[in-house]
């Protein structure tokens, strides 16, 4: 019998044991859940977003999203929530200086207060409204980029500033916030050559300079400066005449390309254009003609970032060399256009071509009437001499004697007989040989 008593003890002690584990485990974890459910009670969660990207432009609007969210188990009651922003790089849109007439409003959620500096508050509970376990609510707020970073920056931070539970105790309260880099205005330019290079000792060269507004705010003023090599170009002239003109350092300033063209801003999407000219004076391979924006500002009174645009100048020695016209020896016909005869063959125009060839001394010996019989040839003979009205130039410093075609001037002599004369005689003699056959 005493074996059967120590099996039978033996599983009632290991039986409770489990029992008081199980029991231990099992407060455990509902003293786990008991504070869980107590933190949920104050939790009140924020979220901050920027629609975009976070490179901006200067003058763009930047619309800020501000999400709250209620995850505790009590309802809100009351929930203050202010937004601080950084006025020396954002502006509050539709009010202050840098506000526009189409501006929409600072926020669309209503009501809110702008202490007019850097400061935007909301009461968005109260009069029965409440925001319950797991709801969330959005605010949006929107400000200006006025003032250009270097990197990103928080521009701005939205806090909860007072959250009170519907038992009237204190849901805590938080803040969120976003980075954002606007970056400044832009002013591309580009600057061209109207000649493609090399170009020839001698002759002029005219540069074309384009600066365009990409921005989305208007430039207020606007320099250029334009340098070139003096030894290689001499300024000529300018359709937007230059301030200052240095020829021996080879610099043309113009204080403000605004006032020269008499207005006032330069409105995004808008350009400038300027041509300069100048003369190639000898033959150099490494001229650089440079235009240079530098000290533009922008309607925030913020500084443009400089521009350049620069053409490369290859001038060669020309391949023939100007003579001057009186070293031109005597003799040398002028090239003119002939005017192409109206009148009809065998009519005398009325006012006759002028000869304006000088005749050489070796001139055809079948010119030999007078310069006024010359001048009075009829128009076939006109025809004759000059086939086309096309007029080929003669190389500069080449002697040519020109060769006269022989032409068989009109008969204009009263010798011979009449026609009449000759009918009257046929008719006789026809007359006379019908009288001897009868």
């Amino acid at each position: 019998m005493r074996p059967l008593t120590t099996r039978l003890v033996v599983p009632l002690w290991r039986v409770a044991g489990l029992l008081i584990a199980l029991s231990l485990a099992l407060f455990a974890v509902g003293l786990l859940a008991t504070r869980s459910a107590r933190a949920q009670d104050l939790g009140l969660e924020i979220t901050k977003t920027l629609r975009g990207g976070t490179e901006v432009q200067l003058g763009q609007i930047l619309e800020f999203s501000i999400r709250i969210t209620n995850t505790g188990t009590l309802s809100l009651n009351e929930l203050d929530l202010v937004d601080e922003f950084v006025g020396s790089i954002v502006a509050p849109v539709g009010s202050g200086p840098h506000a526009k007439p189409d501006d929409p409003p600072l926020s669309d959620t209503a009501p809110f207060s702008y202490d007019g500096n850097q400061t935007i508050s909301w009461s968005l509970l109260g009069g029965g409204k409440t925001l319950g376990p797991g709801e969330s609510l959005t605010v949006l707020v929107r400000l200006r980029a006025v003032h250009p970073t270097s990197d990103l920056q928080t521009v701005n931070r939205a806090r909860i500033a007072r959250a009170i539970r519907s038992d009237g105790g204190n849901a805590g309260g938080g803040s969120a916030a976003v980075p954002a880099k606007p970056s400044g205005a832009r002013l591309p330019m580009s600057k061209s050559m109207g000649v493609p290079a090399p170009v020839a000792a001698g002759l002029p060269i005219t540069f074309t300079i384009v600066i365009t507004n990409e921005s989305l705010i208007d430039i207020l003023s606007l320099p250029l400066r334009d340098a070139y090599n003096p030894a290689a170009l001499r300024f000529e002239s300018a359709n937007l005449p230059p301030d200052s003109v240095d020829q021996v350092g080879g610099v043309l300033i113009w204080g403000d390309l605004l006032a020269t063209t008499g207005r006032t801003t330069l409105h995004p999407g808008e350009s400038i254009h300027i041509q300069t000219v100048y003369t190639a004076l000898r033959d150099i391979t490494n001229a650089v003609n440079r235009a240079e924006v530098s000290g533009a500002k922008d309607e925030y009174s913020n500084a443009v970032q400089p521009q350049q645009a620069q053409v490369p100048i290859h001038i060669i020695e020309p391949s023939v060399t100007p003579i001057p016209s009186e070293q031109l020896p005597t003799g040398v016909p002028t090239a003119t256009r002939t005017a192409k005869p109206t009148a009809k063959p065998g009519h005398r125009p009325a006012t006759a071509p002028t000869a304006t060839t000088t005749p050489s001394a070796t001139a055809s010996p079948y010119l030999t009437e007078t310069a006024e019989r010359t001048a009075t040839v009829s128009d076939q003979t006109m025809i004759a001499a000059t086939p086309t009205e096309t007029t080929q130039a003669t190389p500069i410093g080449v002697t040519t004697t020109p060769v006269v075609m022989p032409t068989i001037l009109p008969h204009t002599g009263e010798s011979g007989l009449s026609p009449v004369i000759w009918l009257i005689l046929g008719l006789t003699l026809l007359g006379a040989s019908l009288a001897l056959r009868r």
